[in-house]
């Protein structure tokens, strides 16, 4: 019990070996007016020194080596995860890597969903890797069930893609079909 009410305060559990404290667990006040409390967890590392590992703060987003989280979960910051300089954050809908700054504001994602197609049709699963740069989502590769969109979230062939050129090589047993902006097949190569 700690009757100090100034934010930042905190008390704690301490596990001790010998004279030393090895693992503590805290309840830290974050804001008196509104007795905003915050929860954290330290251990001591092989050189001997205490550091904090985890935190799950007031608007309860947890975080693994970062104390001010920025999702529901964030494991590390841009400067002490692996691989180097990526951090990980679980929001509501999106799997975020950054690897430029403390928060989600850049880097790219996956995001899983789900399309229900209605009418007795199947239903679909969807998977989406994007990049973000200051705050705006680009989806850029979508998996749409069995099939795959590039610049669409709803492709309509095994691979279709929108918006863009496309390079191909050696094909086998397949057909390239091009269509102009009204949807109007315009080349249509068969391989045999």
């Amino acid at each position: 019990h700690n009757m100090d009410q100034t934010d930042g305060n905190f008390v704690s559990v301490q596990f001790k070996g010998g004279d030393s404290v090895m693992a503590q667990v805290g309840a830290q006040f974050v804001n008196h007016t509104n007795n905003a409390g915050e929860l954290f967890f330290t251990t001591r590392n092989n050189s001997g020194s205490r550091s904090e590992k985890m935190r799950i703060d007031c608007s309860g987003n947890v975080g693994i080596g970062t104390s001010t989280p920025g999702a529901k979960l964030q494991v590390g910051t841009h400067s002490n995860t692996m691989p180097s300089n990526t951090a990980l954050f679980l929001g509501a809908d999106t799997l975020r890597f950054s690897t430029t700054n403390d928060n989600a504001d850049y880097g790219s994602y996956l995001k899983p969903g789900y399309h229900h197609n209605g009418g007795g049709n199947l239903d679909v699963s969807i998977l989406t890797l994007g990049t973000r740069f200051n705050t705006t989502d680009t989806d850029v590769l979508t998996l749409y069930g069995s099939k795959v969109g590039v610049g669409t979230l709803e492709p309509g062939e095994l691979l279709d893609v929108v918006g863009g050129n496309i390079r191909v090589g050696k094909t086998s047993n397949g057909r390239f079909i091009a269509e102009n902006s009204s949807g109007v097949q315009k080349v249509n190569i068969d391989s045999s």
